[in-house]
């Protein structure tokens, strides 16, 4: 099984859980690549535009034809983009959610907008259990989480 994480940043901390993450995976056989799209590219490589980066971020999606997309959080276009898309691809779509009901301005259309995203992903991982609580809320089955 091939296995893309698409992030935004990648902080020391996350770098540490992926890395467990794709060892954990490589000793079942299975491959993680992790395809960062955000502002931090190598210092070699001059900085493209967030408009550059987001065509590159959606050629590697195609050229990589994963099984399993892991998403971070619906914030990002791409994110969204990779929801939209999946049904044509037929990845299994993963998000990765820290937010929980304290942390946000929680308008009306914006709750909309995230149960509509959370309609289009096949499972999450949640930061704590305020997290699960949230996507709960927001309509995720909780056997999904």
């Amino acid at each position: 099984m091939r296995v893309l994480a698409t992030y935004w940043t990648l902080p020391d901390h996350r770098k540490a859980c992926l890395e467990r993450a794709r060892e954990a995976l490589a000793a079942a056989g299975h491959d993680l690549r992790i395809l960062p799209f955000g502002p931090h590219f190598p210092p070699a490589h001059p900085r493209p535009s967030s408009h550059r980066r987001f065509l590159i971020a959606l050629a590697s999606l195609v050229r990589e034809s994963p099984d399993v997309l892991v998403v971070e959080g619906w914030s990002h276009a791409l994110s969204w983009l990779v929801v939209l898309l999946r049904a044509a691809g037929g990845a299994r779509v993963v998000v990765v959610s820290d937010s929980t009901a304290l942390d946000h301005d929680h308008r009306r259309v914006k709750e909309a907008a995230k149960r509509q995203f959370l309609r289009g992903v096949d499972a999450a991982f949640a930061a704590g259990s305020r997290s699960r609580a949230y996507l709960v809320h927001l309509g995720m089955d909780p056997g999904r989480i």
